[in-house]
């Protein structure tokens, strides 16, 4: 994720270089909100297994202690 937000930034910063601003900012707004989305898909998909584990973690705990 920090390398994807990195990556991200180098291309907002070399975009409008190539690109006029305005284009270069669209794209890159473009690209965040996209890795904001798959990175909420990713937390929603791992969240509930994540949960679950800390749940039989503690469940665990109490027995053995």
């Amino acid at each position: 994720m920090v390398f994807l937000v990195a990556l991200f930034t180098i291309l907002f910063h070399t975009l409008p270089f190539f690109l006029p601003f305005f284009l270069g900012s669209l794209a890159f707004l473009f690209l965040f909100l996209l890795g904001i989305l798959l990175f909420g898909w990713a937390l929603l998909v791992v969240f509930p297994f994540v949960l679950a584990g800390l749940t039989l973690w503690a469940i665990l705990w109490a027995f053995v202690f």
